[in-house]
Order: C-alpha cells, then sequence, then structure tokens
C-alpha cells in the first residue's frame, strides 16, 4: 500500500513537472526574453539552452512514467495503464525524440548557416527554411503540453 502511494506521488509529480515546465517555457520565458532582450539571434540562443536543458529532464521524465507506469497493478491505488494513457507517453516519448534527435539538430545547423540572425535577410531561403522548421517544432511543443495535460487530468479523473 505505501508503495502505491508513493508511486502515485512521483507519477503525478512528473506529469506536473512537465506541464508545469512546458507551460513556464512556453507562456512565461519565452515571451519575456524575446520581449526584454534587444537582439533576436541572442533571445533565441538564451530560449534555445533553457529548452535543451528541458529536453535533458524530460528524459527523465520520460524513463519515470514508464517506469511508474510499469508497476502499476489492477489491485493499487490507480489502476494498471490503460490504452489512452499509453498512447499519450508514446507520443510524449516520440514527440520528445523526434525534437531532439531531428528537428533540434536541423534548426542548429540552420542558425549557424545564418550566421548572426539579426543581419540575416527576411526574404532569406535559410531564414524561411528555418521559420518552417521553427513552426513545426512549435506544433510539436504545444502537442507535448497537450498531451502532458490530458493524462494529468485523465490519470486524476481514474482516482476518483
Amino acid at each position: 500500500m505505501i508503495f502505491d502511494r508513493i508511486s502515485l506521488y512521483f507519477y503525478l509529480m512528473i506529469l506536473a513537472l512537465w506541464v508545469g515546465g512546458a507551460f513556464v517555457l512556453a507562456v512565461v520565458v519565452t515571451p519575456k526574453t524575446f520581449q526584454f532582450v534587444p537582439s533576436q539571434g541572442r533571445a533565441g540562443t538564451l530560449v534555445g539552452t533553457y529548452l535543451k536543458t528541458f529536453d535533458i529532464w524530460k528524459i527523465f521524465f520520460i524513463l519515470g512514467l514508464v517506469t511508474f507506469s510499469l508497476v502499476r497493478t489492477s489491485e493499487g491505488l490507480l489502476p494498471a495503464p490503460s490504452l489512452a494513457e499509453v498512447g499519450a507517453i508514446f507520443f510524449l516519448s516520440s514527440s520528445w525524440m523526434g525534437q531532439y534527435f531531428f528537428l533540434n539538430p536541423r534548426m542548429e545547423e540552420l542558425r549557424q548557416a545564418i550566421g548572426y540572425f539579426d543581419s540575416a535577410p527576411a526574404d532569406s531561403p535559410l531564414r524561411s527554411q528555418f521559420a518552417r522548421w521553427h513552426r513545426l517544432a512549435v506544433f510539436f511543443t504545444l502537442g507535448d503540453l497537450a498531451a502532458g495535460l490530458f493524462l494529468l487530468f485523465y490519470v486524476v479523473l481514474r482516482l476518483h
């Protein structure tokens, strides 16, 4: 019984950290950084640093979600994971891998090729390509936030 409580506590804590971290980065840190840092290139570098750090934390969050999902049984406080829960965890994992191993390296290559972002022409093909990759990254980030929120509320509702 105590193991169930500890497991549930850590599971909910991981979900709250994922959702809270994604929300704070998307709604507070990123807009404020671009608002107060005069150089768009420097602001992008700062936000990229924050996102890379959060991506490292996501590795541990995913491992925790999978681990705490595997130890749950039908007799526990929180029943064994449903198909919807497994699907949301799979989406979070796949989205993270796609961003970490594919999107982020492509965007970094383009940043390097563009050079000083603030002086690059707005109609530059490299900037256009970067903008397309960036939109995809934003889409996946918002998808992560939505999946995390779904999972958090779904799990809490299953407790009752």
